[in-house]
């Protein structure tokens, strides 16, 4: 959860719909956040690829300890720690690009303003999220869970 604390503070709140993470530009995985409290996940494990739908009630512990467990139990986690990656890329639309690497989590987001005169100012803010971090399923699982509690919570 401390994670997610400190993720909620730099990621832009009710912004990015969906998320995907991918390992050498390979995505692994990919959530869909849905209007109905509904997310759509789907994973390429690079032996097939799976679709799993969850519903947030509200609990994003249980949320991402049920994320997890899918990841885990779907290959995901075990192809990440057998491939021993130093990088996990994630990007969600409009303008979110992330890395997550050992002990630090990047995050650069492009933030639209207009000037005085209706003119489009664009900013990019990037923001460094220092903390024990691991390149397993489990982080993912919890930067998924920040976009739902930002969206849903």
């Amino acid at each position: 959860m401390f994670l997610i604390e400190q993720l909620t503070r730099v990621i832009h709140e009710k912004k990015y719909h969906s998320v995907t993470f991918s390992i050498n530009a390979i995505p692994i995985v990919t959530a869909n956040f849905l209007k109905d409290r509904k997310v759509v996940v789907l994973l390429n494990n690079m032996e097939e690829l799976r679709y799993y739908e969850f519903k947030f009630e509200g609990d994003v512990d249980k949320f991402v300890n049920d994320v997890n467990n899918m990841l885990i139990y779907s290959g995901i986690d075990p192809m990440i720690r057998k491939m021993s990656v130093k990088c996990i890329d994630f990007h969600g639309e409009p303008y979110l690009v992330g890395k997550i690497l050992e002990n630090k989590i990047i995050i650069n987001q492009q933030d639209m303003m207009f000037d005085e005169d209706d003119g489009e100012v664009t900013f990019l803010d990037r923001k460094e999220v220092i903390t024990d971090v691991t390149l397993t399923g489990l982080t993912i699982a919890e930067i998924i869970g920040t976009f739902v509690l930002q969206l849903y919570g």
